[in-house]
């Protein structure tokens, strides 16, 4: 072949070979931004490093781990929520911790933004407030007149054997929760207000059962209900009285006077604001403990209710739906089992195609099973498919994590001698691919971040302020957010 045509050949080439190089390299671009999370920016709502996460893949829900003192809080809750305001300006929410600090941060982290009014900080009265205090914000618990009075029973009977009450016989705690929604059918067919106050009132205090029966038969419409608690009050001493102690213990911390000033009057906002943007913050005095979880895990459920109700819109409306994020700190305090109930691990497995995404923190997910039994809690985990996993705090909750990263096949190769000549042989085993040990032996603010497509990896995540920025208290100060 000739000199001049062989140059031809390669001129020619060069276009060919110039676009098969774009291609390669765009490709491997993709690859590489697809092997760390989602690649299309305008769908990204939250990012960790290298990591990336859609909205397909955040409400695949994420799972916080770590001791005391890891960083969790600060490195990967406040991290994840600065994230979602970052790229997700209409989310709305509910935010619920054991320790009553997390609004501050939220309300913080929203001025930010841009968002001062869009978070709703349900505050109960404290010891220095004054005669004329008045709280801003008020939630009726059961004054959402599409939610049927049996949904709310539900709820109460649910909240109170996840905080306790889970040796009640079975016979008192379903009679509970029947009275406890026919008591608030009675009190909106009366037209009295319908709160959960009122309701154990009516129920606890015999006098006030017998005003309400008296005033039940006057009515066509009520006459069944009328006869209902006619019966109620004909049931035997003992088994009255055990009936009317299981309502007072399902409904006793909502009538504190200061919780019941703010969760059972009249509504400022309704729980579906929080598809407009609202996220719903709890700010209870120390003193109220109990009371912050029972509030707590009530509107947890309510909140979990709400979201499945979006199946019910026609899928037009569902495109046009905002992410709602349920963020609770110390989540093993505000979970609940229940057989016929919103259970958590059956709930979450379902929110993801509503657009619900769940942020939990916990120090060890062998704190699930006190509340949830070792098979619940197991499904639950597992539905938890986004971890950070910072410190394990037991080896139990090592060795979990270490299953959930998965295993790899190792090889290894040992000799024999046999009449004086060796033999090599390779044997194939399976070992962690980050071994238990490993996970125990995290620095603070070390973190294995594992991603619903399979994928992790170990970083530092220092901690970050409601503006994003890294404390000057954090040695590293030149890690940035």
């Amino acid at each position: 072949m000739k000199i001049s045509a062989i140059r031809d050949l390669l001129v020619g080439s060069t276009g060919l070979w110039l676009a098969m190089g774009a291609a390669i390299f765009l490709l491997t671009a993709l690859a590489i931004a697809s092997r760390f999370g989602s690649s299309h920016r305008s769908e990204i709502v939250a990012r960790i490093k290298w990591f990336s996460w859609d909205r397909r893949t955040f409400c695949q829900h994420f799972l916080i781990t770590g001791a005391t003192g890891s960083g969790k809080t600060l490195g990967g809750i406040l991290r994840l929520l600065f994230q979602v305001f970052k790229h997700e300006p209409r989310f709305g929410g509910l935010c619920v911790d054991v320790k009553g600090l997390l609004h501050e941060k939220v309300v913080e982290m929203a001025k930010h933004f841009g968002r001062p009014d869009d978070v709703v900080v349900l505050q109960v009265r404290s010891n220095s407030a004054t005669t004329e205090w008045r709280p801003v914000n008020r939630l009726n618990l059961v004054g959402d007149r599409s939610i049927p009075f049996g949904t709310y029973a539900r709820c109460v009977a649910d909240t109170a054997a996840a905080l306790g009450n889970r040796q009640e016989q079975t016979f008192f705690r379903r009679a509970g929760q029947i009275h406890i929604g026919k008591g608030l059918e009675a009190l909106h067919a009366l037209g009295y207000e319908v709160t959960l106050e009122n309701v154990h009132n009516m129920l606890v205090n015999p006098g006030d059962t017998a005003r309400v029966v008296k005033e039940l038969g006057t009515k066509e419409t009520t006459r069944g209900l009328a006869e209902h608690f006619q019966n109620y009050l004909a049931q035997p001493p003992e088994q009255l009285a055990g009936i009317v102690g299981t309502v007072g213990n399902y409904l006793h911390y909502f009538t504190e006077p200061a919780i019941a000033e703010v969760f059972c009057r009249d509504s400022t906002f309704a729980l579906e604001d929080v598809d407009k943007g609202k996220i719903i913050c709890l700010a209870l005095p120390q003193k109220y403990q109990t009371e912050r979880r029972f509030v707590g895990t009530f509107l947890k459920l309510l909140f979990f209710t709400h979201a499945l109700s979006r199946f019910d819109a026609d899928a037009k409306r569902r495109q046009l739906q905002n992410m709602l994020l349920f963020l609770a700190d110390e989540y093993q305090q505000f979970v609940t089992a229940s057989e016929d109930g919103l259970s958590d691990h059956s709930v979450i497995d379902l929110a993801r195609e509503a657009l619900m995404a769940v942020v939990a923190a916990t120090q060890s997910t062998t704190s699930f099973v006190p509340a949830l039994g070792t098979d619940q809690a197991k499904v639950l985990t597992l539905n938890l498919r986004n971890r950070l996993i910072f410190t394990s705090a037991d080896e139990d909750d090592a060795k979990a994590a270490a299953e959930f990263l998965g295993r790899k096949t190792v090889k290894t190769r040992s000799w024999t001698w046999s009449n004086g000549k060796r033999s090599e042989t390779f044997t194939e085993t399976e070992d962690y691919r980050v071994k238990p040990h490993q996970l125990r032996k995290l620095r603070k603010h070390q973190c294995i971040v594992a991603h619903a497509n399979g994928r992790f990896r170990k970083f530092t995540l220092p901690p970050v302020q409601p503006d994003g920025t890294v404390p000057n208290w954090y040695r590293r100060s030149w890690f940035t957010l």
